[in-house]
């Protein structure tokens, strides 16, 4: 601390673990500061870089990337209301590696209580490898002495509060690290395709809602293009179950194929149905799992319908994707 009204730190850490056998090294460092401004608003930055970390041959989605990475965030406070709740607005950009680098930022805000306890989180952010997403959380953040209970006294304590008379920045000093590990908290592993049929016989006429590599006539496969799916939400051990929904079921002996296809064609999970004249909302389990795609480092980018026999145009009225099944 500065005197009351300027705040300097810096932090690292060094990791080594041992997985399968093999050692696996990273460590990082960050700059961070925050300084009071006129009022009670506040300013604050925080710099992090970090060498090695995560890994790629190593465990999927734990050891990740394998060169240097950095996180940039700079956020502006205010009091609201006489000092009831804080509220903090932010930007992030950030910057990891997959062999390339990758690019993404994230803007938000947060609200706190003026006694630190409860604060609210909403964050909106986009990259290559997650897509855009949103973050909404709400968290409660309390201290706990053990000790406390041999006195007869409640174990709880509370947070340094946000406000002094003016704004406190020591309690900057028990909290932990801004480090930003480029994942979001959780992401919604659902899409549904709609299709508009066309006329003719066979599956050539059924066209997306936005055309993507409409197939030319006789060609009997729908490419049903959509949004890149987010690679790092992918768990190795999930399937991709695809659920159609037909205008009538699919006569007997007729065959409806599906490929779930990676950026570039790099790899593909299949699956097929078997019309039998009764299932109109049939659901297909493509093989293999969906590992394969994150060992080739692809993205699911689009599938493809693939109709076979008696089967009229626009009986594929949707699908819909679901991942880690």
């Amino acid at each position: 601390m500065l005197g009351e009204s300027t705040l300097l730190g810096v932090n690292g850490f060094y990791d080594a673990s041992r997985l399968f056998n093999t050692w696996y090294s990273s460590g990082g460092f960050g700059l961070e500061m925050a300084a009071l401004l006129g009022g009670d608003a506040a300013l604050d930055l925080n710099v992090n870089w970090y060498g090695n970390l995560f890994t790629r041959d190593g465990l999927i989605n734990a050891f990740r990337n394998t060169g240097g990475s950095y996180d940039v965030e700079a956020g502006y406070s205010q009091s609201l209301f006489n000092q009831a709740v804080d509220l903090r607005l932010k930007a992030t950009g950030y910057q990891f590696d997959l062999g390339s680098a990758v690019y993404g930022w994230r803007t938000g805000a947060d609200l706190t209580t003026r006694d630190g306890v409860f604060s609210l989180k909403y964050e909106y952010g986009h990259d290559k490898i997650n897509g855009a997403y949103n973050t909404v959380g709400g968290f409660v953040n309390i201290g706990f002495q053990l000790e406390n209970v041999l006195n007869g006294e409640s174990p709880f304590t509370g947070p340094e509060p946000v406000f002094k008379s003016p704004r406190n920045l020591r309690r900057m000093l028990t909290q932990k690290v801004k480090r930003d590990w480029h994942q979001p908290t959780a992401v919604v592993v659902a899409r549904q395709t709609n299709l508009a049929g066309g006329g003719g016989s066979g599956c050539d006429r059924l066209i997306a809602p936005f055309p993507l590599n409409n197939p030319a006539p006789g060609v009997f496969a729908n490419n049903i293009g959509f949004l890149p799916f987010p690679l790092a939400s992918l768990n190795p051990a999930g399937v991709v179950k695809v659920t159609l929904t037909l205008a009538n079921p699919a006569p007997a002996g007729s065959v409806i194929a599906l490929a779930l296809i990676g950026e570039n064609n790099v790899t593909d999970v299949l699956g097929v149905f078997v019309g039998n004249g009764i299932d109109d909302k049939p659901t297909v389990t493509l093989a293999p799992t969906q590992n394969v795609f994150i060992l080739a480092n692809t993205r699911p980018s689009q599938l493809t319908v693939t109709c076979v026999g008696a089967f009229n145009a626009g009986s594929v009225l949707s699908a819909c994707i679901q991942f880690n099944q």
